[in-house]
């Protein structure tokens, strides 16, 4: 009888281990290892990796940074502090912030920081402690500007002449600009609002993820197209018509490319510009969809005199065509009396009596 128990004693026995074991396995790889997870990129939030957790590189944009573990790689913060209490294999930077060092923490690499780091006595740092040096990204985002002003300058220059070819809609629209300015106005703020908001809507809806990609692409050509037709519009403003075309463009893409140069007016202009030349053109467009045309000045009353813009010619009144009169009929002929017969003169009679 107790040989027999024996077999049952061994297996609940084993299966007892067997759950033990399993159960005590994760918490004892966590104290060996550790939970490993990769490199984290944070927009906005916290970047924590705590004891006993091992994980990659790390880039957050807007969050303090907190590491009480390992980080096998680089740790850079934009815009918040980094608090290193662990290991770190590579550098330690926080763009706009400071880096504190606590005791017993080591770092591998560099520690940079806006403001000076603190970094405890009892801390491990085999690079160099310091500042960052902005003046090489000073000059990369001057070179940048001076790049993507040169693009844009050009790309103005190429669109606009192309844009000249097509004289009636560039005349329409300069029309459409000096007697809707109003109307050019709101309709340019509601397409440049309008615009991506429609985007977005094809974009999150499945079926038109595509074409809501496409919109928001297009939407970077709308608005040059916009500020183009608003160079236009300024140089047809400063040299009138009937001089030449390309002359008004060149003035007015000249004002506009240098205004682009100063640092703050430079942006807003170029946004203002885009919104009305947009709304202009779009104005202009809905006028020649309806067949009507936009007139500057009013019809000259009659007795008085009225001064018209000379930068758009008034075609004269229609002169007055006089038709040829009818040829009157030719007059009957006049027929010649017949001649009247002659008549013997009277017989005077015998003489009176003396």
């Amino acid at each position: 009888m107790k040989h027999r128990a024996l077999p049952r004693i061994a297996f609940v026995l084993g299966f007892v281990a067997v759950v033990g074991v399993m159960s005590l396995a994760p918490a004892f790889a966590l104290g060996l290892a550790g939970t490993t997870i990769g490199p984290q990129v944070v927009i906005e939030g916290r970047a924590i990796v705590v004891p006993n957790e091992s994980a990659g590189s790390i880039v957050i944009f807007d969050g303090p940074v907190i590491v009480a573990g390992t980080v096998n790689g680089s740790v850079v913060a934009f815009h918040g502090t980094v608090t290193i209490a662990g290991t770190v294999r590579g550098d330690v930077v926080s763009v706009s912030d400071r880096v504190i060092v606590l005791p017993a923490a080591h770092i591998a690499g560099d520690v940079r920081s806006r403001d000076r780091a603190q970094v405890s006595p009892d801390a491990q740092v085999d690079g160099t402690v310091g500042g960052i040096d902005y003046s090489g990204v000073h000059d990369a985002v001057r070179v940048g500007r001076f790049i993507w002003w040169l693009g844009v300058t050009v790309s103005v220059l190429v669109l606009g002449l192309l844009v000249l070819l097509a004289p009636g809609a560039a005349d329409r629209s300069a029309r459409t600009a000096a007697s809707r300015t109003g109307p050019s106005i709101g309709w340019g703020f509601i397409l440049f609002f309008g615009i991506p908001i429609a985007a977005v809507v094809l974009a999150v809806l499945v079926v038109t993820l595509p074409l809501g990609l496409a919109v928001l692409l297009a939407f970077g050509v709308v608005l040059l197209l916009g500020y183009t037709n608003s160079v236009w519009l300024l140089g047809r403003l400063l040299v009138r018509a009937p001089a030449n075309r390309y002359l008004a463009f060149l003035a007015g893409w000249g004002i506009f490319r240098l205004v682009a140069l100063l640092p703050f007016a430079g942006g807003s202009v170029w946004t203002l510009a885009a919104i009305f030349g947009l709304g202009a053109a779009a104005v202009a467009a809905w006028t020649a969809r309806g067949g009507g045309e936009v007139a500057l000045v009013d019809a000259p009353r009659q007795g008085s005199a009225v001064a018209t813009d000379p930068a758009v010619p008034v075609p004269p009144p229609p002169a007055a065509t006089t038709e040829p009169a009818a040829p009157a009929p030719p007059a009957p002929p006049v027929s010649a009396p017949p001649p009247a017969e002659e008549t013997p003169p009277p017989d005077p009679g015998p003489p009176p009596p003396h």
